[in-house]
């Protein structure tokens, strides 16, 4: 196990190492932005499988999640939560073995018809860093 501030120290090293795309994607008109650790690149990896629909992605099928299948279900709020928990962790055990949902908290508002799903990731070979997202979906 390692704690986050060796694993920036160590990647580094005072070199700037190019690892993957950093999202959003954008440029400084000559290369696109990219990340210099494998904690950003962990971090972006997981951002783009749960937003990335299942079977968009060409020649990877079973890659992404199965959020607007679910969501726009008509189903109470424990069936939901337990389908995508249990489709997240499926994709992490297929995509990334190494990472945990840590957790999952899916909160519904009537009033404004919104639905807000929170996420908490941890890294098993990270003792001190956790990755969270807020999916907002407007229903």
């Amino acid at each position: 196990m390692y704690n986050f501030s060796e694993i920036i120290s160590r990647e580094t090293g005072g070199i700037s190492k190019k690892i993957g795309l950093d999202y959003p994607i954008a440029s400084d008109l000559v290369f696109f932005n990219q990340t210099t650790t494998v904690i950003d690149e962990k971090r972006n990896s997981l951002f783009h499988m749960l937003k990335t629909y299942r079977g968009e992605l060409p020649l990877q099928n079973n890659f992404g999640c199965k959020f607007k299948d679910i969501v726009f279900e008509i189903q109470n709020e424990e069936y939901i939560t337990g389908i995508l928990k249990d489709d997240i962790k499926s994709q992490l055990k297929l995509w990334h073995p190494d990472t945990i949902l840590a957790d999952f908290i899916l909160t519904y508002t009537n009033n404004d018809n919104k639905l807000t799903i929170e996420l908490k990731f941890v890294i098993s070979w990270v003792t001190d860093y956790e990755i969270k997202y807020e999916l907002i979906f407007n229903i």
